[in-house]
């Protein structure tokens, strides 16, 4: 992880565009395409299932709180598709906080979720 610019500049010079080098892919998708292979996307989509399903289940029990946070972390992956919002720490914490919500919102009566 964190190799994108060595892996990116051995494939795709841009020095005949312009003498600028490409740090970041301005994607998290393809970054970690790139940096993590297959075994990154799985993890990705794994995510995204967990969410769906965690949504899924907020929306059948009307839980506010989870449902709140199943929002921004589909904010953040929405994001995702332009940007990188999870390499800024805050947005990192504040991801945290929104599964944290999701997990929380789940639980039953006897705390199991």
């Amino acid at each position: 992880m964190g190799t994108f610019d060595t892996v990116f500049q051995v494939d795709e010079s841009l020095e005949y565009l312009s003498p600028r080098r490409a740090g970041r892919a301005h994607m998290d998708y393809y970054e970690l395409a790139i940096e993590a292979g297959i075994a990154g996307l799985i993890l990705v989509a794994c995510w995204f299932i967990w969410i769906l399903t965690a949504t899924w289940q907020a929306l059948q029990k009307l839980n506010w709180m989870a449902l709140a946070g199943a929002g921004f972390m589909a904010c953040c992956a929405a994001q995702s598709m332009l940007s990188f919002p999870l390499r800024n720490q805050a947005m990192l914490a504040m991801a945290a906080l929104a599964v944290l919500l999701v997990r929380l919102g789940l639980r039953d009566k006897k705390g199991r979720a």
